[in-house]
């Protein structure tokens, strides 16, 4: 579980986390996923606009409604319109006038004060404006990204009856995990959300957050692992900290920890 102090520190790290060149390239791990080209479901999320370029990514995201998409074989860009703040005509403008995208992202945590901050009645009101644009742009519509806590779960069951009873356009599920290190529980969460929602699965944010960092790397890499072969899963993204913490994907020294190389390699 993931509390509010918690959020607060995912953001800064965002902001605090600095590319650095690690000069190595992508070796066979223990992934077993080693490729010549990025495995299409591997993606980034954040804020660096140049840091997703060491794990070679097919996708990123950076929470907000403007990036650059492909382009001299870059990845694909997705907006997002995160919440209360970014519902005015001039977020929907931003993401009209893009162009190679093909998927949209809705709330960010919306059950949180400090994300998407949108009740679910204000979620439902509000959605239609999403539909629209989605159609418009003939772009796939991503589900509001919730925390897997009880605040967020609870948040997106009652969201997904309302969408289902107005009818409302929603393609894939976007959801975050934090909740530890157990990677046969993280394969049955997965397993589950599909059975209970049956749409398919972005995992826009994941983490096991707490422990050692080897404790971190060793559910990292056998979490990679299950993404890549889980055929309900689409697209994920690796939520990283900054260099020399543990999970990070950067050593202290800025060079690719084993996560950094094991994702880099995929």
């Amino acid at each position: 579980m993931i509390h509010a102090s918690s959020q607060k520190t995912r953001r800064q790290f965002l902001k605090t986390a600095s590319l650095m060149a690690s000069g190595c390239a992508a070796p066979q791990l223990a992934t077993g996923l080693s490729r010549d080209e990025p495995s299409v479901k591997k993606g980034w999320s954040g804020g660096n606009a140049t840091a997703h370029r060491q794990v070679l990514p097919h996708w990123y995201y950076n929470w907000t409604r403007s990036g650059r998409s492909g382009g001299a074989g870059g990845p694909e860009f997705v907006p997002m319109i995160k919440g209360r703040k970014n519902l005015g005509k001039q977020t929907f403008d931003v993401i009209r006038a893009q162009e190679n995208i093909t998927h949209l992202l809705g709330y960010n945590e919306p059950e949180r004060k400090k994300q998407g901050d949108l009740s679910v009645e204000e979620g439902l009101k509000h959605w239609p404006k999403l539909e629209q644009l989605a159609i418009e742009k003939n772009l796939r519509l991503g589900s509001p990204a919730v925390s897997n806590d009880q605040g967020g779960n609870q948040w997106l069951e009652a969201f997904m009856k309302g969408a289902k009873r107005k009818k409302m356009k929603v393609d894939f599920l976007a959801i975050h995990w934090y909740s530890g290190t157990d990677v046969k529980r993280f394969d049955q969460w997965l397993d589950d959300l599909y059975k209970k929602y049956r749409l398919p699965i972005w995992l826009t944010e994941f983490n096991g957050w707490s422990g050692s960092h080897k404790e971190m790397a060793d559910f990292a890499i056998k979490a990679f692992r299950v993404l890549e072969r889980h055929r309900r899963v689409e697209r994920y993204a690796y939520f990283n900290k900054p260099k020399g913490q543990p999970g990070s994907i950067w050593k202290a020294d800025g060079s690719l920890s084993e996560i950094g190389l094991a994702l880099q390699a995929i």
